[in-house]
């Protein structure tokens, strides 16, 4: 099998900041676009972040022969007249509380405009634009299309060119959720995805088939706020079952646009972990297993597991049975207790984390060895998975990587993030590639982080993310970060989670 191309782009200089003047119209009108895109912005403002992932398409060298001209066609790669194209974003939750206004939590939709644009572009105006993505379960679909901006973009497609660009809530389940702490109020159910589901079984090709205590490990198998049975019926020695949206696996092309930030259970979250929201059904995505590691588990680790224990058994026996002023109550006393104990014991202890004042809980730190072996399970399937719901040996569609990163998320993410403004775009073809470019630009040593380390090609695991031969190719608008020493050099240095503080950081 030929190896994916692995060069990633790197555009640096995009602003710290998103455009405000919805629905994002580019502040240039450039050649290539002229026939389909005659609008710009009114208030001479300019819209960095259309021109960086303009510049991104070009440093790629997409189509680049024609750069410059009318018939420039970056993304006519992908996509043709008549075709269907899959812009997966990072939709993962609404903003609420102290995320209002910060725009680190989800794809901007400025960036995404820009992609609509020069796929319309390619498509001549005929053909489907689909932007699909599963968040959490207590997300409000509605607010993330208004907080991004992305609702406005739909209706300027609608009443401006005639065209429909669809969203689509890939989620068969919803919760109603207070935002302040997160109690689970009562679950809905969805329409879900049009194009129905595929349960695809990796079997002995998953990840997770390489612990040398498997049996034990999958009757640990958990996600928070999820039925423990229902994530453990989906799997067994040999058979591990995905439920996939038949959205994105019936696309011609699928364009992935996470959001560069942290992430409590793997470390990072940009092109490989963003595959959770191909997945319709979160309880069938095991995210760590009960327990500390001498029970074979990683909910938590063994120093301070019984503190752990107690905040995760009360978390479990409360959520969705108690009334909301309990839950507080129990959550607010769950804390207080905590931090009267580490304080007692000076956070020491092996494995103690002593930067934290909450026990771990739900596989939020370093030793999580569940949710990346999840993570691998799903990028085999967004790759290899076919339409009828089998895993082949080749890629089964073109894809492409470009990552937000004008404001990232760092500190406690996914769900928490707090913004940093680094003005950059990530780009190329190969998830893993892009992500090991994410990871050193935040300052991380990517060996260090599971997820990255691991993904890599396994002896008789055919069809994998990467042939390690394979030379990465870094190329970048700015010389600081051409290569993978400058750009551990010059890193923006995001501050990571609480459970992984000084484990990852280069």
């Amino acid at each position: 099998m030929s190896p994916i191309n692995a060069q990633v782009g790197i555009v640096a200089n995009c602003g710290g900041s998103y455009p405000t003047g919805e629905p994002f119209h580019p502040d240039t009108l450039y050649p290539e676009l002229g026939r389909w895109i005659k609008h710009t912005t009114t208030d001479g403002t300019a819209n960095r972040v259309y021109a960086g992932v303009r510049q991104m398409f070009h440093l790629l060298g997409l189509d680049d022969a024609r750069f410059g001209t009318v018939n420039w066609n970056p993304l006519g790669r992908y996509i043709g007249p008549n075709q269907t194209l899959v812009i997966k974003p990072n939709f993962v939750l609404h903003e609420s509380g102290r995320a209002v206004g910060q725009k680190c939590l989800t794809t901007h939709g400025s960036a995404i405009r820009a992609v609509i644009d020069y796929a319309y572009r390619a498509m001549e105006g005929v053909g489907r634009i689909i932007i699909a993505d599963a968040p959490l379960q207590g997300a409000r679909f509605d607010d993330i299309l208004k907080d991004t901006g992305v609702a406005s973009v739909k209706r300027f497609y609608r009443e401006q060119l005639g065209f429909e660009v669809e969203l689509v809530d890939l989620r068969k389940v919803a919760a109603y959720c207070d935002d302040a702490s997160g109690f689970v109020h009562k679950q809905v159910t969805l329409p879900g995805d049009p194009a129905g589901y595929r349960v695809i079984d990796v079997a002995g090709r998953s990840a997770f088939s390489s612990w040398p205590d498997y049996p034990e490990r999958l009757a640990r198998f958990a996600v928070a706020d999820y039925e423990e049975c229902q994530t453990r019926m989906r799997h067994a020695v040999g058979r591990h079952e995905y439920v996939v949206s038949g959205t994105i696996l019936g696309a011609d092309a699928v364009i992935y646009m996470p959001k560069l930030k942290v992430h409590e259970k793997v470390g990072l979250t940009t092109c490989l972990k963003g595959m959770v929201g191909t997945i319709g059904s979160k309880d069938c995505l095991p995210h760590f297993c009960a327990g500390p590691p001498a029970r074979h588990g990683d909910e938590f680790p063994d120093a301070g597991r019984a503190l752990s224990w107690i905040w995760s058994t009360v978390r479990k026996c409360s959520q969705q049975r108690v009334p909301l002023w309990m839950w507080k109550r129990l959550r607010r006393g769950g804390m207080c207790m905590a931090g009267i104990v580490l304080a007692r014991n000076g956070g020491s202890g092996p494995g103690a984390m002593t930067h934290r004042r909450t026990p771990v809980s739900a596989g939020a730190w370093y030793g999580n060895d569940t949710a990346w072996r999840m993570v691998d399970d799903l990028n085999r399937i967004a790759l290899y998975g076919t339409k009828t719901g089998e895993v082949a040996t080749e890629p089964q569609r073109k894809v492409l990587m470009l990552v937000d990163g004008i404001i990232a998320g760092e500190g406690e993410g996914p769900l928490r993030p707090s913004p940093r403004p680094v003005g950059l775009l990530v780009g190329g073809e190969n998830a893993w590639a892009v992500d090991v470019a994410c990871a050193t630009l935040a300052g991380f040593a990517w060996q260090r982080i599971p997820m990255l380390r691991r993904s890599v090609w396994r002896e008789g695991a055919e069809g994998h993310l990467l042939d390690p031969t394979v030379d990465l190719q870094f190329l970048a608008n700015v010389a600081e970060f051409r290569g993978l020493e400058s750009i551990k050099t010059n890193a923006v240095h995001l501050k990571a989670p609480s459970g992984w503080i000084g484990k990852i950081e280069a």
